[in-house]
């Protein structure tokens, strides 16, 4: 947990604290406190938006290599190696089309608990801001011919690891693929320059350009 996940939670707490004493300050008829303690707060809160919103638009992007952990808490990934298929058995065979198959390692590096993710997903965007998630029959076809591979989303014992592939279904115009870890929203979004805060540039991770035909 790091010193802006510390300040969103003392601002949290702050804030709640802080309207909790206007609130009994008003009903005992100490208003003008009462509205000193607001404005205060209000004051604070809009110094924090501010700073969370230029934040997001004035910090680069993030890149990180392939090989390197990206950490959530106790729940970490890092993509281990990316392979390109031209087909995948499928018929007819796709000659616009490339498969990438993206190995990850995700792990759990708690003490305690097993635990998992479950609305974590991956996607891919490539130079055009196009966007593609996880091709399910692509998905079902490569395990058909190589094995079923974990979740994503699995339960993961305190201290372990585990390793699965996904598959993506790039057009074979898509130059300078990046690989990007959604979350659905949450506490993230107010963290600042956290890469899930409000108009912040996502971190990525490059993968290897598309082979020729």
């Amino acid at each position: 947990m790091g010193i802006f996940d510390l300040l969103l939670i003392a601002t949290v707490l702050g804030t709640l604290g802080g309207v909790a004493i206007a609130a009994v300050l008003w009903v005992l008829g100490l208003r003008r406190n009462a509205r000193r303690i607001l404005l205060i707060l209000g004051g604070y809160l809009a110094i924090y938006a501010v700073a969370l919103v230029a934040t997001s638009f004035f910090s680069p992007r993030k890149r990180v290599p392939i090989g390197d952990q990206q950490f959530f808490d106790d729940w970490c990934l890092r993509v281990v190696d990316v392979a390109y298929e031209n087909d995948l058995a499928m018929s007819p065979q796709r000659t616009d089309e490339v498969f990438a198959v993206v190995t990850v390692e995700v792990s759990n590096r708690g003490l305690g608990r097993t635990q998992s993710e479950p609305e974590t997903f991956l996607y891919v965007v490539d130079d055009q801001g196009r966007a593609y998630r996880q091709s399910i029959p692509a998905q079902e076809e490569y395990e058909r011919t190589h094995g079923t591979t974990p979740l994503l989303t699995s339960m993961i014992p305190a201290g372990e690891s585990i390793v699965c592939k996904q598959v993506f279904e790039l057009p074979r115009d898509a130059r300078h693929p990046e690989l990007i870890i959604g979350h659905p929203f949450g506490p993230g979004a107010f963290v600042i320059g956290d890469s899930d805060s409000f108009f912040h540039r996502k971190t990525v991770v490059s993968l290897p350009d598309l082979p020729s035909r």
